[in-house]
């Protein structure tokens, strides 16, 4: 049965599942023929590299003896570097295969489930209903990459890379709330030289320094106000996080909580050139990340345990 929550659509479509179950038999596929094809490879890499090389001296060698027109110089030159081209490709498959096995086999190994592909559909949707998360960078190419959707501490979450060529990467993660707010509600890690209007501030001059707290509506929860869902252990576990990472967002929207800051998961500990298995500290990456924000999703959760449900 389908339990995969997802902000965007409620829960992970059947449709949607079917899709990356296929996309994630291919890269199971890839995988294997890797593996027995491994020293084919490796082979090939030597060719490529080889021709290249060769290619290159001989340009140089001619540029050398002959006594040539700049135009045919500028010619061969590009001609030389162009040799490199099979290079990439050649490198290019287990790079991304690598990185994409790396967190297919962590969903894997703990029941959730894994898209590694890029999405730029998804990302315009969730941009135009959270612009708050899915807004931040200004222009360029904007997509969304390697999500996560899975269960962790009985809290059902998703995870993703807001990527853009303009701009910082963000890691984003999202919860579901026990009820409903009927607040907009967003926290922002201060950066220095930017004035904030103070809309709403805590007992705690510390948070005041470190965050700027934006609502929309009534201050007012479903039998709790803001300050009681920034209780001051919360608080405090903001004010930890904050000081280990960059950038910070919180936003509170209907039951859905997201957490963003500056970051990704960069997966490059495995090595497919030395061989085909994925390396542990790629999973301890993914895994301590997760734990770190559920760990401070559990904090904010709770403050909610007490609001009925509406």
């Amino acid at each position: 049965m389908n339990t995969f929550w997802d902000p965007l659509t409620g829960q992970v479509t059947n449709e949607e599942m079917e899709r990356i179950e296929e996309k994630n038999k291919q890269i199971q596929s890839e995988y294997e023929k890797l593996k027995l094809n491994h020293k084919r490879f490796k082979l090939k890499l030597f060719l490529s590299i080889f021709f290249c090389f060769l290619t290159v001296l001989l340009v140089t060698r001619l540029i050398l003896i002959l006594n040539m027109p700049e135009e045919a110089q500028e010619f061969l030159i590009v001609i030389g570097w162009s040799s490199a081209i099979p290079i990439f490709f050649v490198l290019g498959k287990p790079f991304v295969l690598q990185r994409r096995m790396s967190s297919y086999i962590v969903a894997n190994k703990f029941g959730w489930l894994c898209d590694p592909n890029k999405n730029t559909a998804k990302w315009k949707q969730l941009s135009s209903k959270y612009p708050e998360i899915f807004l931040f960078n200004n222009g360029g190419n904007q997509l969304l990459a390697n999500q996560f959707w899975g269960i962790l501490n009985d809290k059902r979450f998703w995870i993703t890379n807001y990527l853009s060529s303009h701009g910082p990467n963000f890691l984003v993660h999202a919860f579901e709330l026990p009820t409903t707010t009927i607040t907009d509600l967003l926290i922002i890690q201060r950066v220095k030289g930017i004035p904030y209007p103070d809309e709403l501030t805590t007992e705690s001059n510390e948070f005041n320094k470190k965050f700027h707290i934006k609502f929309k509506g009534e201050r007012e929860l479903e039998g709790a106000n803001i300050m009681q869902i920034l209780a001051p252990d919360v608080q405090e576990s903001l004010i930890s996080f904050a000081d280990t990472h960059n950038t910070v967002r919180i936003l509170f929207r209907n039951n859905i909580v997201f957490i963003a800051f500056i970051d990704q998961l960069n997966l490059f500990n495995s090595n497919f050139l030395k061989t085909v298995s994925v390396d542990e500290k790629d999973e301890k990456i993914i895994i301590q990340n997760i734990q770190t924000v559920a760990s401070l999703a559990k904090e904010i959760l709770d403050s909610f345990e007490h609001v009925q449900k509406i």
